[in-house]
């Protein structure tokens, strides 16, 4: 006579052998995290990373072509940052937020609003760092992601609103 092993659930009755998870309830912090990481927001975030790089190669690009010129840090961070906008709002237009408005009012408002966060982080950073005494790094990292933030809401709420 042959003894068969039974499965787990063959023992149990045809039920499973472990209960199936209970569907988890997300949270507000949970829901934000989803909300944040799914969608739009990655690539704003991917956008400002390539933005980034963009920008300071073409502010070390700029310090070499202005070297003889006063002011040559000054005119390569003006350059990198107009070079900056101009690259942030064609791939935030299109692929971040799939904008198909016209142009010329949307680029206004866009640019409105980035020399508007421009104004704000460095205020931010200038409080933090020379009137409170901050440490530099951290309140320019601070500042920096409550700015990104802001930006994006901004972007995406009245900006390139549907």
């Amino acid at each position: 006579m042959t003894v068969g092993v039974a499965t787990p659930e063959q023992a149990l009755g045809g039920r499973p052998a472990v209960p199936a998870a209970l569907p988890a309830s997300p949270g507000p912090a949970a829901a934000l995290r989803r909300r944040l990481l799914s969608g739009s927001f990655p690539r704003f975030c991917l956008v400002g990373a390539s933005n980034t790089l963009l920008s300071f190669s073409v502010f070390r690009l700029g310090l070499l072509l202005f070297a003889p010129l006063w002011g040559t840090a000054a005119a390569a961070q003006a350059v990198a940052y107009g070079a900056g906008i101009v690259w942030s709002y064609a791939w935030n237009s299109r692929w971040t937020f799939r904008h198909r408005g016209a142009l010329v009012p949307t680029f206004s408002a866009f640019a409105g609003a980035q020399l508007f966060m421009l104004a704000l982080s460095a205020g931010l950073v200038g409080l933090a760092i020379d009137g409170l005494a901050l440490p530099a790094t951290a309140s320019w990292v601070g500042v920096t992601a409550a700015v990104t933030v802001l930006n994006y809401l901004t972007l995406k709420k009245l900006v390139f609103r549907r």
